[in-house]
């Protein structure tokens, strides 16, 4: 109760010791792991249920703490395409979380219902080469339905700022080094 008080949850670290050297967060482990093996009582389970911010699962409650994070980024910049080298205000690695999330699911390990939470977030892509080149592609028909064609000079850029006519000489490239 006294953590909770003064941080204001119970999602005590695991390393924590209180300033009298008491291992608050191994006690906290050993409570979970009690309850796990069903030696923890209902009372005391029902306590430590009672604490603001208590979970039974911490992988879990981090993971929720991300998609928060991942879910304010899309409220501020109008999608969930955070780039990889992003750091939140708090110092938290948004983008690098992101990039872990894509590969955790290409490797299977990323669970359904977690795929689906962040599925639903405007902007979220699983392939973020795939995501930019569908965003120079209709930059690039949009282009071409206002000037009638799609040759677009090397330095043209987008009202919005995209370098549309480097994506489009990086296209030409792209084609010209391929094999024949």
């Amino acid at each position: 109760e006294v953590y909770v008080a003064e941080h204001g949850h119970a999602s005590v670290p695991g390393d924590h010791a209180t300033a009298g050297g008491y291992k608050l967060g191994q006690w906290v482990s050993m409570q979970r792991r009690a309850r796990k093996k069903g030696s923890l009582s209902v009372e005391r389970e029902a306590r430590l249920d009672a604490l603001d911010g208590w979970t039974w699962d911490v992988t879990e409650a981090a993971w929720e703490e991300w998609v928060a994070h991942l879910e304010a980024y899309a409220a501020e910049h109008g999608h969930a395409s955070v780039p990889v080298d992003h750091v939140t205000g708090d110092g938290h690695r948004l983008g690098q979380w992101a990039a872990n999330q894509r590969s955790n699911r290409k490797r299977g390990n990323l669970p359904k219902e977690s795929e689906a939470r962040l599925e639903a977030l405007d902007g979220w892509t699983w392939d973020k080469v795939d995501a930019a080149w569908e965003d120079g592609y209709a930059h690039l028909e949009a282009y071409a339905a206002e000037h009638g064609h799609a040759s677009v000079p090397g330095a043209h850029v987008t009202a919005d700022g995209f370098p549309l006519g480097d994506w489009a000489d990086n296209q030409r490239i792209d084609r010209n080094a391929r094999p024949s």
